[in-house]
């Protein structure tokens, strides 16, 4: 194979990557936005203790941006509040 092939070869590869990449990021809009109409959330109310969402390890907002958009979608709950911690401290 000469150096032409083998780039062309790594282009391809490249633009599959990238094709799948923006498939599955437009897949997870697609269910954002579309929300089952056949769940019901249990509660119907809010309660006077707030409840705190702490995403895990390399987390970050997109973590829990999702969960709370359906969450706020569905008046679950509502979005008050956004505390970030730098390293060295708050």
């Amino acid at each position: 194979m000469n150096m032409w092939q083998i780039i062309n070869q790594l282009l391809a590869v490249i633009v599959i990557l990238v094709v799948a990449a923006a498939c599955l990021i437009g897949l997870d809009y697609y269910k954002l936005a579309h929300v089952q109409h056949h769940w019901c959330p249990r509660l119907t109310h809010y309660e006077t203790a707030p409840t705190l969402f702490i995403h895990g390890y390399r987390g970050n907002r997109y973590s829990m941006g999702h969960l709370l958009m359906r969450l706020q979608k569905t008046g679950v709950a509502k979005k008050a509040l956004v505390i970030k911690v730098l390293p060295t401290g708050p």
